[in-house]
């Protein structure tokens, strides 16, 4: 989450409860949205590969 957290995207939320995280992120249009979603994937990939997280990842 801290690595998200550095892409400092606009209007993004994360909702942390033991394992499960949850980002939200609002925007004027579909554009809007899908260029901070980028910005996002960028700081997951950055932390996951930080702390070595093998995990499946899901197309959106």
């Amino acid at each position: 989450m801290e690595e998200v957290r550095k892409e400092e995207v606009e209007g993004m939320k994360i909702v942390a409860v033991v394992d499960d995280v949850d980002f939200m992120i609002g925007g004027r249009n579909r554009k809007e949205v899908e260029e901070k979603m980028r910005k996002m994937e960028k700081g997951l990939k950055r932390g996951l590969e930080k702390w070595e997280v093998d995990v499946q990842r899901m197309k959106l």
